[in-house]
Parts: C-alpha cells; sequence; structure tokens
C-alpha cells in the first residue's frame, strides 16, 4: 500500500508540474504579446506624428502645383475643362493609392510572433492529448478507495 501513495504522489506532483508549467506557458504569452504591441504602437505612433507635422506642407503645395497646371491647361481647355481634366486626374490617381494602401495593409500580420507561438503550443497540447492514456499503475485504486 504504500507503493501505491507514493505512485499516487508522483502523480500529483506531475499533474502539478504540469500545471504550473502550462500557467508559466500562458503567463509568457501575454508577455509577449504586450510586448509586440507596445512596439507596435510605438513604431505607429512615431510614424503618425510625422504624418501629421508634415502633411500640411506636401497638401498646400500640392494644391499650388494642381492650380499652376489648370491655369496652364485652360489655355486650350478653358478654366472649366482643365479644371474637369485635373480633378478626375487626383481621383484617379488618389483611388489607386488608398487600394493599394489598404491591401497592404490587410496583408500586416498583427501579433505575428505570438499568433505563431500560440498555435505552437495548441499543436503540442494537442499531440499530447490525443495520445492514449496509460493505464494506471496498481495501488492507485487503493488511494481512491476502490
Amino acid at each position: 500500500m504504500p507503493q501505491g501513495r507514493d505512485q499516487a504522489g508522483g502523480f500529483a506532483e506531475l499533474f502539478g508540474s504540469l500545471a504550473d508549467g502550462l500557467g508559466t506557458l500562458v503567463t509568457q504569452h501575454i508577455q509577449l504579446a504586450r510586448l509586440e504591441l507596445s512596439a507596435e504602437a510605438r513604431a505607429v505612433g512615431g510614424q503618425a506624428a510625422k504624418l501629421f507635422v508634415f502633411a500640411p506642407f506636401v497638401l498646400i503645395g500640392y494644391l499650388f502645383l494642381c492650380a499652376a497646371l489648370a491655369s496652364w491647361l485652360s489655355r486650350w481647355l478653358g478654366w472649366s475643362g482643365s479644371l474637369l481634366l485635373v480633378g478626375v486626374v487626383n481621383v484617379l490617381v488618389g483611388g489607386v493609392g488608398i487600394a493599394l494602401a489598404l491591401r497592404a495593409l490587410n496583408r500586416r500580420k498583427g501579433l505575428g510572433r505570438s499568433v505563431e507561438e500560440l498555435k505552437e503550443t495548441a499543436s503540442v497540447l494537442t499531440r499530447v492529448t490525443d495520445r492514449p492514456a496509460p493505464n494506471p499503475p496498481s495501488g492507485l485504486e487503493v488511494v481512491r478507495g476502490r
């Protein structure tokens, strides 16, 4: 009988170690996700700040260039025709640019490394749980009261 209790104690220790290991693994996954999110937020925030600082200069310069182009084209197309042509070209170029930017955003994987780590962990856990359960050692029934 003492041997059954030793084996049951060994299982309890193994189960406790497994639970501790899983808890540590989940904690590390959360920490990794947090680090990736904060790094991503800093990078995006810095780039967004640059956009907000320089965008007005580009916009004003662009408006002057469009006005100059429309003025030049008005010699042949009149003011209405030149403004229409410049407007249509701007809308087309802007639409293509927005479509390309949206496509690039859709391809971007947020939390790439965390997702890969979680998939790997899930794969390992699936392999472990798909194995047939080992036969309990003799004496375990004694501890359970059977």
